[in-house]
């Protein structure tokens, strides 16, 4: 899906974009292909940060049982 076409489904839905305006404060405006651009561009938005989440992968002493005689 590109995106004009997510803004367009925004726009066929009635549903607005947060914006921030010259003095700073917070506007809800109709979906445009700048604003759902910047969106997918921002790295929080496209998952590159995950707070507090790491990924490892488990060793074989983890997995195994040890049996002990």
């Amino acid at each position: 899906m590109t995106a004009a076409q997510m803004m367009r489904a925004f726009v066929g839905r009635g549903l607005a974009l947060p914006r921030g305006d010259r003095r700073g404060d917070l506007r809800w405006q109709p979906a445009t292909v700048s604003a759902v651009t910047a969106i997918l561009k921002n790295p929080a938005y496209a998952g590159a940060f995950v707070y507090g989440r790491a990924w490892q992968k488990p060793s074989q002493k983890q997995s195994r049982r040890s049996s002990r005689t």
